[in-house]
């Protein structure tokens, strides 16, 4: 395996225990929990069961050391079909299940309909199946790795070997429930299509840092094989999203020798290529988007073939991408052909159907054979449309050709991109005079999409090696995106002060809550609108990169109420998008940050760029911060998770408070503190705003629709360094004040409690 490709997806490692921490209640969708613990295959089976036979409770199985299993009463499977909710766990590193090995015909497990299997920190390797799917198997109604609060439930999970006659080496699912693969390492893998994973005509299908390595289609689709997920706006059942993934010799003996997308709704961001081969048509992909829909893009990746740091020629000699039916838009990828001898077929792009460029940058190296010799170096390298006039540009493109038909005003042909070589994730960086820097677009793309104009992010929100993106390289004010999949540096690493609140002047009554909790790691919160009205809020934990706070998983609520009817087993959490926060100061005044968000498409939002000037903040860039500073950050009330507030004491002696939760009825609410904030010793009150009108997300904003109202009186008493209790008082006619005990979430980095007794 490419060690460049292992660090890349090292460097990628997930936060859920921090997310879990944020949002502590896990839904599982159950009333009940079941520990066992199991170390033979019967036992497993009869854990399986035991799940099968109380569908409203949660089993939760541990394993401290590896077994075999074997075929269960010749049903194909090593284990009953799972039907309930189960959770199988090793609790040692390195914990194997094993298979048959060669001759055998079993798959280790099978979920049917109403089952969800939850796998962690496992290896299931050495299995075999004559039909789909060579370790897992996911039937109709089933889902695998997921649960509806915690985002990336599989982890630290491996697949090894795993041979499938059918589709879907490891991982087959035909599915209309969800698929969720995090944190995932398959390897080694075989069958006819999707050497690793197939999806044929499934649901929601999520797959984030997951490292596809030397797996075989002797059909198509190396790696991945997805057809007929269908998908439709912001209503996206059949949507697949694939992010932050990592692919290198994966193998296809047809076409796509990383992933063959057919029939369906495609989004796949930030992934690395390296090492793809096939040997028909397209080395690393073969897209097939549908007539009739075109939420299917490619964003945001670099294809190279790799050999540690050096590009070598291995078995690719066609285009990494055949693309010959439907619409597919490509942006901010980055492509870099090897050096050959002689001259091959292997551009970035082969397209006889609709490719619309933006932000790409596609480069070939120098010919090891001079020009003018014989076989001649090819004139056209980068793209091909055999006539068909497929490709169009939004602009911001960089191509060593114009092959790719990039005749946009910000478009640039050159041979020199200055592109570096790879850095030790495998990952090609720009040189500080490159003319990709600042060759994109600002703000948001307009794209048709599905029959309706959506806001696109023309570079996403992050970079490939997880930097937020876009940058202002050149000082003058305008967040600009690079050409490619990385993104220049353009401000200091960030600093204990950039805890703070934030927001666009031009969007008055919308904003953001930002603290640094320490270990690298920020916790953001947006208090916004929906696209149709209505308060909304979302929250997020994700990592500092340079000079930028950048979150994967910002997730929203639903199923809450107000007042003593809360129900926190009732509060659903689900994804809406990622986004970062960039500074290219610490002071984000006079040179204001930005702010980039991106929806998911099964979420009530839509691609959104702001500024983001600092309103208040926590620790101020030059001085001291206020001495009850330490009583900063997010705290919960007891047995009521999935509401909260955010609380900071500002160097100035004064203090800002938001309150989040949920209307009488049901919908997203929060209130916010105004100027008249008073705090006395361990006493804080609070007079508290809402929006009593409301505007829209996006593209809708307008500040004038604003209306803010009294909501209520909050007074706090902080009892302790980590606890308070909280007294509501609302004003407005449905919302029930009273009183609850607090516990504190997160504490900002830079404070710290006081050492005096009791507090």
């Amino acid at each position: 395996m490419n060690e460049a490709v292992v660090q890349f997806c090292r460097r990628l490692l997930p936060l859920l225990a921090v997310m879990l921490c944020l949002l502590p209640t896990i839904d599982l969708r159950a009333q009940g929990i079941v520990d066992l613990t199991v170390s033979n295959v019967d036992e497993l089976r009869s854990a399986i069961e035991t799940a099968n036979a109380n569908p409203l409770s949660v089993v939760r199985v541990e394993i401290a050391e590896s077994f075999p299993l074997s075929d269960f009463n010749g049903s194909g499977s090593a284990t009953p079909v799972v039907k309930g909710l189960i959770v199988i766990t090793g609790t040692m590193d390195d914990v194997s299940l094993t298979g048959g090995g060669p001759g055998s015909d079993f798959r280790a497990f099978d979920i049917g309909t109403g089952g969800t299997l939850i796998l962690e920190n496992l290896r299931l390797a050495d299995f075999r199946s004559s039909g789909n799917g060579g370790c897992v198997r996911v039937n109709a109604g089933g889902a695998l790795g997921e649960t509806t609060s915690a985002w990336a439930a599989a982890d630290r999970l491996r697949f090894d070997n795993c041979i499938a006659e059918g589709r879907g080496g490891a991982v087959f699912s035909a599915s209309s429930e969800s698929l969720t693969l995090s944190g995932v390492q398959i390897s080694n893998c075989q069958a006819t299509q999707g050497g690793a994973v197939a999806v044929i005509n499934g649901g929601f299908t999520r797959m984030f840092r997951v490292l596809f390595s030397n797996n075989v289609a002797t059909d198509s689709g190396g790696a991945l094989f997805i057809s007929g997920n269908r998908v439709s706006l912001y209503n996206s059942p059949g949507l697949t999203e694939i992010n932050q993934c990592a692919f290198d010799g994966n193998r296809a003996m047809s076409v796509g020798g990383a992933f063959d997308f057919r029939d369906g709704g495609i989004e796949m961001d930030q992934s690395l290529f390296t090492g793809g081969s096939v040997d028909i048509f397209g080395c690393y992909g073969n897209v097939l988007p549908p007539a009739d829909e075109a939420e299917f893009s490619i964003a945001g990746n670099q294809f190279l073939e790799l050999d540690g740091d050096v590009p070598v020629l291995r078995q690719c000699d066609n285009s990494f991408i055949e693309h010959p039916r439907g619409f597919a838009l490509y942006q901010a990828n980055t492509a870099r052909q090897p050096a050959s001898t002689p001259p091959m077929e292997r551009r970035p792009i082969d397209s006889t159907g609709g490719a619309l460029l933006a932000g790409n940058l596609f480069s070939d190296l120098p010919l090891a054979t001079p020009k003018g010799s014989n076989p001649p170096r090819r004139a056209k390298r980068n793209c091909a449309d055999f006539g068909s006039g497929a490709f169009s540009s939004l602009g911001g493109n960089l191509g060593s050709d114009d092959s790719c038909a990039l005749n946009a005003d910000s478009d640039l042909v050159s041979s020199s991109p200055g592109l570096l070589e790879p850095d030790a994730d495998g990952v090609l960086g720009l040189a500080a005079d490159s003319p990709a820097i600042e060759r994109g677009a600002s703000g948001v793309l307009l794209v048709e999409l599905s029959g309706a104009e959506r806001t696109r992010l023309p570079c996403g929100y992050a970079d490939i090696r997880g930097l937020g993106r876009p940058q202002d390289a050149d000082g003058d004010g305008l967040y600009a995106c690079d050409s490619g999949a990385w993104e220049w540096q353009a401000g200091p690493d960030l600093a204990l002060a950039q805890s703070g609140i934030y927001f666009d002047p031009l969007r008055s009554g919308e904003g953001h809550f930002l603290e640094r909790i320490g270990g690298g790691q920020a916790l953001v919160s947006t208090f916004s609108y929906g696209l149709g009205g209505g308060m909304a809020w979302f929250i997020g934990v994700g990592r500092i990169v340079g000079n930028s706070v950048v979150i994967d998983e910002m997730l929203g609520t639903r199923g809450g109420s107000f007042g003593p009817d809360f129900d926190q087993d009732a509060v659903e959490r689900f994804r809406v998008g990622g986004m970062s926060l960039v500074f290219a100061d610490c002071e984000a005044l006079a040179r204001p940050g930005h702010y980039a968000f991106r929806s998911d498409l099964s979420a009530p939002f839509e691609d959104l760029s702001t500024s983001a000037v600092r309103l208040a903040a926590v620790i101020p860039c030059s001085g001291a911060p206020s001495e009850l500073a330490w009583r900063s950050g997010a705290y919960f009330p007891e047995g009521r998770s999935g509401e909260g507030i955010f609380v900071q004491y500002l160097p100035d002696g004064r203090a800002v408070l938001v309150f989040y939760g949920y209307t009488p009825s049901g919908e997203q609410f929060w209130a916010f503190s105004d100027d008249n904030v008073e705090v006395d010793g361990d006493v804080l009150t609070a007079p508290m705003l809402y929006p009593a009108s409301t505007t829209a997300f996006g593209r809708g904003f307008d500040p004038a629709q604003v209306d803010l109202q009294p909501f209520a009186t909050i007074i706090i008493t902080q009892t302790g360094c980590n606890s308070l209790d909280l007294q509501m008082q609302p004003s407005v006619a449905g919302f029930v004040g009273g009183s609850y005990r607090y516990l504190r979430l997160t504490q900002i980095e830079g404070t710290a409690c006081p050492t005096v007794s009791g507090q």
